[in-house]
């Protein structure tokens, strides 16, 4: 076999990342970007359109999970666009808004956490979703499965990375995530008996 048949059989080269020179932060590509931007635009669109009665003809627990996600999406969806353009110091801060009632938010952030070597803060946001009042009123035994697995590896990362660790998150930052969990809590357990558990 040739050199050059040896070459294309070999391991692809990985392209050069993206930087974002303002932020120094990973980018993705223009189209991903643009898809992340519709998203957006879809989702907005559909959360405006479904205010008069979005939880129609769902049963209790599905609409707690309506709830959720009414509640989350757009952050969601809008740090999504925020970490494909690099920025992502803005996307950290939507989906903390968004950990206490959705555990993608948690997944999202745990990735991220661990690209910045981040390893313990991965492992206590997803300790945190885990705990998460709201989130076990949604009770999804496969969530938390998957969350407790995820939790388990991430352990195993934070101790085996644990000198070059760099994690930040700060007894202020988890004090405004419990503050704003306790929030949410609240105010789902207010609307309970109204608009969400009425079939």
């Amino acid at each position: 076999m040739s050199e050059e048949g040896t070459l294309k059989l070999g391991k692809k080269v990985a392209k050069p990342k993206r930087i974002n020179s303002k932020t120094g932060y990973p980018m993705s590509t223009d189209k991903q970007i643009k898809n992340a931007t519709e998203q957006l635009k879809l989702t907005r669109k559909f959360l405006k359109n479904n205010q008069t009665n979005p939880y129609k003809s769902r049963n209790s627990q599905e609409k707690i999970e309506d709830w959720c996600w009414n509640n989350s999406a757009e952050k969601m969806d809008n740090a999504d666009l925020e970490y494909k353009k690099g920025e992502w110091d803005k996307a950290e801060k939507l989906w903390l808004a968004c950990v206490a009632i959705n555990y993608r938010a948690a997944n999202r952030l745990r990735i991220m956490y661990q690209k910045e070597h981040r390893f313990n803060d991965a492992v206590q946001i997803i300790n945190f979703a885990i705990d998460s009042p709201v989130l076990r009123k949604v009770n999804n035994d496969s969530y938390v499965t998957d969350f407790k697995k995820k939790l388990e590896t991430a352990e195993q990362k934070s101790m085996k990375h644990e000198n070059e660790d760099q994690s930040k998150l700060s007894e202020e930052d988890f004090e405004k995530l419990n503050s704003n969990s306790d929030y949410w809590f609240k105010k789902l357990n207010n609307i309970t008996y109204s608009s969400i558990t009425k079939k």
